[in-house]
């Protein structure tokens, strides 16, 4: 039987389960290893939501959290990507190099209205090691969103833009990758047009 694990992921939240592989030889069957994975929507340490698991712990790090509410800035909520156009280098898009982007980013940018400075800046719960998601761990982040554990940071006279998450990769010198809340389509964004959303994940 073949299973759509991303297909199960995202049907359904909240849930541990169980996988164990095998393979008939002969008239035996040999098992593998059973492993574990948390679907979406599990509550992680900080009483955010768990959205990824990645099965294991690799570089001191398993699932990845995000706050139950979009990132919030007291002056804004409005967020940018940088203060100038510029191409900041080792910056990626996969899993496991949001926190990396961010603290280039912040490097650069060390300003709150940077959406990558304010998310490690922001205290969640008295938990503070957040940052801002790189692409790919913002595409996972918005399957909470499908499953209805979040909803659109759209708000206010600027819903047309801030319906739109920044992550922390770039897309060139002057345009950076966003991910559009309402409709989950990928996005190009102009980093320093100050319009648009941030949200905090963090690993664990």
């Amino acid at each position: 039987m073949n299973v759509d694990l991303n297909q199960m992921m995202t049907s359904t939240y909240n849930k541990t389960f169980y996988v164990r592989s095998y393979v008939k030889f002969n008239g035996s069957v040999y098992y593998g290893n059973e492993i574990t994975f948390k679907s979406a929507g599990y509550i992680g340490g900080s009483g955010g939501y768990i959205f990824y698991d990645k099965g294991e712990v690799t570089n001191g790090w398993r699932y990845l959290e995000a706050p139950a509410t979009k990132l919030n800035d007291p002056g804004s909520n409005n967020f940018q990507w940088s203060t100038v156009t510029g191409f900041l280098s080792n910056i990626q898009t996969e899993i496991g190099t949001g926190k990396e982007n961010s603290l280039i980013i912040k490097a650069a940018n060390n300003y709150t209205n940077i959406a990558a400075a304010m998310a490690i800046y922001n205290s969640v719960n008295n938990v503070n090691d957040w940052f801002l998601p790189s692409l790919n761990e913002l595409k996972e982040l918005y399957k909470l969103k499908k499953v209805g554990l979040i909803f659109s940071p759209s708000s206010g006279s600027n819903s047309y833009y801030n319906k739109t998450v920044l992550s922390s990769s770039q897309y060139s010198q002057d345009s950076c990758y966003g991910i559009d809340f309402e409709t989950g389509a990928q996005v190009v964004l102009s980093k320093t047009l100050r319009v648009y959303s941030g949200w905090q994940i963090r690993r664990l």
